[in-house]
């Protein structure tokens, strides 16, 4: 305002001086709400960085608390192969915290194989075939569905696949029932008692694999898989895969592949390729050496390819499949055959064996045929060991920050500088919750009462640290349930201390809520006076441009008056 008016009034500095000074003075209110306006947003930003902090912190304590959900201080275990010889791999495998541990015998029969075959060699992969025709692949030209029922199935029956979902592939199904309680539920499983993801509750366009109760009253059940099945209305009993389960051979319908006459053998693979397929019956296409090589994508013996021609000779003409038979059949589908501990085990796959041994991943690899290994299985701390560690950095983050920002500092000149959280008494009362509990006797069921009985301790610097490691692996080792009931009461009382100031009604958000209103109603202020004190210093400079056209006609008048009478003498 004041550069524009200097040049509209053209005011004399002087005038121009009182003015900027006057105005100096109407601004007072102005540079406190900007002050004010300041130490807000310095407000919000440390709510914003408290509550990065808190949520980590947090995340970190619930990991180590057995009741949360998010519970991941798990026993450790690590599994490793021995007794191999030099220069055999035989596979990897892993262990969960669900694995007992011992050692174990592997002995490898022969490995999962996917079933191959291929056409007659062609002169070229791309020229036209001159063939006309259509053919089905990985599945029967009709779903079809044979069963044989229990006292919970009547029937089953094949249906339309929900729009989103791939149909069950071909195979044996099984129907388990159980009580639960009150309640009649079931499940469908394959041969290897894998549970099936199917439609939740029937009419709903969620999916689960999970155990579901049985209608009331029994009636048709639509799994969106392709099958529905129709439940007695009384007289359940239970029954698993084998033992009184409903059992159920399915067939599914395989895409047709239609062939014209300009088209390729890579035209034919693309085709193949590019179609739909029920879950399991995928089909691979690949082209060697002007062959058209059909793979089933998965391995066992249960997943023989399906093909048939539906009109023409296509694959007949090919040489890939005459009605009967493969014409050239490369490779038989073939389940992994391997034992453990003397048991005999089957899988249609090599890799990710989850439910060969309890908490334990197999992944075979081609040199294990034949091979005999010792699969072991050990506890470790390693793992929880981090877990303790992330909690205590997560701990001394917070801790620090609250300590700075509740802190008041004499300066040098004997002045002091107070924190921005100094005058919250409810930062204040947090941080020396968290310094006592991580420092106080707990009373629980385990030997331990103190952190520092882990070897965890605290510094003069306020900061927690495993300082005695060999402490910590100690009682992990040998007293894990004690380190386990002993962080659970510490845990337990921190999380509810952390809990009430985060979520949409924590002491955050309302604080935070708070403040936005507070800058909102200042930010209001400020454009408001901004516009008065505009309109002031408006005034000032026509007020005092008016005194100084005033004065210098005055001046003018005063000099014409000198100047008449001095003429006169």
């Amino acid at each position: 305002m004041a550069t524009n008016a200097i040049s509209n009034y053209n005011l004399d500095s002087s005038y121009v001086g009182i003015i900027q000074n006057l105005m100096v003075i109407e601004r007072q209110p102005m540079d406190r709400l900007e002050t004010q306006r300041d130490n807000i947003e310095v407000q919000n930003a440390i709510y914003k960085d408290l509550n990065g902090m808190l949520t980590s912190f947090q995340t970190s304590v619930k990991s180590l608390l057995s009741t949360d959900p998010t519970y991941s201080f798990q026993p450790g275990r690590s599994a490793s192969l021995s007794g191999l010889a030099e220069g055999i791999s035989f596979g990897s495998v892993n262990a969960g915290s669900a694995a007992v541990p011992a050692s174990y015998e592997l002995s490898v029969t022969n490995l999962a194989r996917e079933h191959r075959v291929r056409s007659k060699q062609m002169q070229y992969s791309t020229q036209f075939l001159g063939m006309t025709g259509s053919f089905t692949l990985g599945g029967a030209q009709a779903s079809s569905a044979t069963f044989t029922s229990s006292s919970s199935v009547n029937s089953f029956a094949t249906t339309d696949v929900a729009a989103t979902k791939t149909e069950l592939g071909s195979g044996k199904y099984y129907v388990e029932t159980r009580q639960n309680g009150t309640d009649w539920q079931f499940r469908l499983v394959d041969t290897e008692g894998k549970s099936i993801s199917i439609k939740k509750n029937s009419t709903t366009s969620d999916y689960t694999s999970d155990w579901q109760n049985i209608p009331e009253g029994g009636g048709v059940y639509d799994t969106g898989r392709g099958i529905r099945v129709d439940f007695t209305a009384s007289g359940y009993t239970a029954g698993t895969r084998g033992f009184g389960a409903a059992e159920l051979e399915y067939a599914a319908k395989g895409p047709t592949i239609e062939v014209e006459s300009t088209d390729s053998l890579v035209d034919i693979a693309s085709a193949i390729n590019n179609a739909k397929y029920a879950d399991g019956n995928e089909v691979i296409a690949t082209i060697v050496n002007n062959q058209l090589l059909l793979s089933a994508k998965y391995g066992g013996e249960n997943r023989v390819i399906q093909a048939q021609d539906v009109t023409g000779r296509i694959l007949n003409d090919l040489e890939i499949y005459n009605g009967s038979t493969f014409t050239h059949e490369m490779q038989t589908a073939v389940s992994a055959n391997f034992s453990v501990n003397g048991l005999a085990v089957k899988r249609s796959s090599n890799t990710g064996l989850t439910d060969v041994i309890n908490g334990v991943t197999l992944n075979l690899v081609k040199d294990s045929e034949g091979e005999t290994a010792t699969l072991n299985v050990v506890s470790t701390t390693d793992e929880n060991e981090k877990k303790i560690g992330s909690f205590v950095t997560e701990y001394n983050k917070l801790l620090t920050y609250l300590g700075a920002k509740i802190a008041t500092t004499k300066n040098a000149d004997d002045t002091y500088t107070r924190g921005a959280l100094s005058g919250d008494m409810v930062f204040t009362n947090l941080r020396f919750d968290l310094l006592r509990l991580s420092t106080a006797g707990q009373v629980n069921g385990g030997a331990f009462t103190r952190l520092s009985e882990l070897g965890i301790t605290m510094g003069n610097d306020l900061k927690l640290s495993v300082s005695d490691s060999s402490k910590l692996k100690t009682a992990l080792a040998n007293d894990r349930s004690s380190v386990v009931s002993l962080l659970d009461a510490v845990t337990n009382q921190m999380n509810t201390k952390l809990s009430r100031f985060l979520g949409t009604s924590g002491y955050l958000t309302t604080a935070s809520q708070a403040t936005e209103r507070q800058m909102k109603n200042t930010k209001s202020q400020i454009t408001s006076l901004e516009t008065r004190l505009s309109k002031r210093e408006e005034y000032l400079y026509q007020q005092y441009a008016q005194l100084q056209s005033q004065i210098m006609t005055m001046t003018y008048q005063s000099q014409q008056f000198n100047s008449v009478y001095s003429k006169s003498y």
